[in-house]
């Protein structure tokens, strides 16, 4: 699969998850998540969705249980919605809280800007 072509499906999964995991699964463990990053490979096989979680660690970890165990119902309603051959399995992971990955990105541009140039 090439660049593009896993970007537009990042996008359309990204979407239709989006509105899966917040409206239409009715677990009461699962809390109000947002998507923070859809990553395909370029086999296609195996999905990693990177999730914020809002809640505390109990609640955090509780919907990433929850998640885990509905993959195959995620799977399922995902596979009615979005015309693709093979449907990818799904990896649910937790993503660091926005103000943390802010901070990593900065801390990593200053990493590259002090290190010497070969």
């Amino acid at each position: 699969m090439d660049a593009r072509r896993s970007e537009r499906v990042a996008g359309v999964l990204r979407d239709e998850l989006e509105e899966i995991l917040n409206y239409e699964l009715e677990d009461p463990r699962i809390a109000t998540v947002r998507i923070v990053d859809v990553i395909v490979p370029p086999n296609g096989r195996r999905v990693v969705v990177r999730l914020f979680v809002e809640g505390d660690d109990l609640e955090r970890v509780q919907t990433l249980r929850a998640l885990d165990r509905a993959r195959g119902h995620v799977r399922k309603l995902l596979a009615e919605r979005i015309n693709l051959f093979h449907v990818p399995d799904i990896h649910f992971e937790r993503a660091l809280a926005p103000v943390a990955d802010a901070k990593l990105q900065r801390l990593i541009r200053k990493v590259r800007k002090g290190r010497p140039r070969d």
